[in-house]
């Protein structure tokens, strides 16, 4: 297992179907976490993105999400921990660099 790099999912074409759904959960995990929210957001965005930091630095299925994707959970929850004194900067995804999926089996 690889310790996670938010730049590594971009060559997803490499992973199986199913490592590209965990590592597209724990990155939507990570983006949810990061969101900057403006004064004027509502409470559910405001908590969606408690839960979000929660489960990242602290929750129980995080472990098997982390496994699941490829990755080790203890650097996945360390990189969660820095991004918090960091004050969860926001990650962008690089949408221009486009990986065509595998053609799925008949």
């Amino acid at each position: 297992m690889s310790r996670f790099d938010p730049d590594g999912l971009k060559d997803a074409a490499t992973l199986t179907p199913e490592k590209r759904l965990w590592c597209a959960v724990l990155f939507r995990i990570f983006q949810d976490a990061c969101r900057k929210l403006p004064e004027s957001a509502d409470n559910a965005v405001k908590i969606e993105c408690d839960q979000a930091r929660s489960w990242l630095l602290s929750g129980q299925d995080m472990r098997i999400v982390c496994e699941l994707a490829g990755f080790d959970p203890d650097a996945v929850r360390e990189s969660a921990r820095r991004m918090e004194q960091a004050g969860w900067p926001v990650i962008k995804l690089d949408v221009s660099e486009k990986t065509e999926a595998a053609p799925l089996a008949a």
